[in-house]
C-alpha cells in the first residue's frame, strides 16, 4: 500500500476542484480514481445541507 503525503493529497484535491478530471489525475499522476476519490472525502470539508438544529433547551 503506497502513502501519500498529505501535501500531495490537498494537490490533487486542489486541481480537482479546479476542474481537472479524477481519470486525468489517475493518469498523470498516478494514484488510482478510487484512491483520488477516498481523498476527496477525506480532505474535503464537509458540507451539510440541513440546518442547525436548536439545541439550547439540552
Amino acid at each position: 500500500m503506497i502513502r501519500y503525503k498529505k501535501e500531495f493529497k490537498q494537490s490533487l484535491v486542489e486541481m480537482h476542484n479546479q476542474g481537472r478530471s479524477y481519470t486525468d489525475l489517475s493518469a498523470e499522476y498516478g494514484p488510482s480514481v478510487e484512491s483520488i476519490l477516498l481523498m476527496m472525502s477525506y480532505l474535503k470539508p464537509a458540507s451539510f445541507n440541513r440546518p442547525c438544529q436548536d439545541f439550547s433547551f439540552l
